[in-house]
């Protein structure tokens, strides 16, 4: 469960990709975050050099931007729930947040 302190983000006019982004720990890649298509298969890994990539669909870039923009700190995983047969992508906070942070 890798934590990460900064993004670079690649949008593709035309790819197998719609968009990627790499996420980073200090220097170090930790993992990505590929959007494909809608109804493209979702591919949850870790790659060769222990690298995590997740994929979404598009449609969830804006909600991947925002926790990327106004949360942290944040991790990546992957976890095998018992109910499923593949493998589920995470993107989540790595601490407690307080309830109604945004509130006046």
């Amino acid at each position: 469960m890798p934590n990460f302190d900064a993004y670079q983000l690649t949008y593709y006019s035309d790819y197998d990709d719609e968009a990627l982004i790499q996420l980073f720990q200090g220097d170090d890649v930790v993992g990505q975050v590929h959007f494909v298509k809608e109804g493209q298969p979702l591919r949850n890994m870790v790659g060769d050099q222990g690298h995590v990539h997740i994929t979404f669909p598009i449609s969830r870039f804006d909600h991947v931007m925002t926790i990327l923009l106004y949360e942290k700190p944040l991790y990546i995983d992957i976890t095998q729930p018992s109910h499923q047969r593949e493998a589920v992508g995470i993107i989540g906070t790595a601490s407690k947040e307080p309830v109604g942070e945004q509130e006046g």
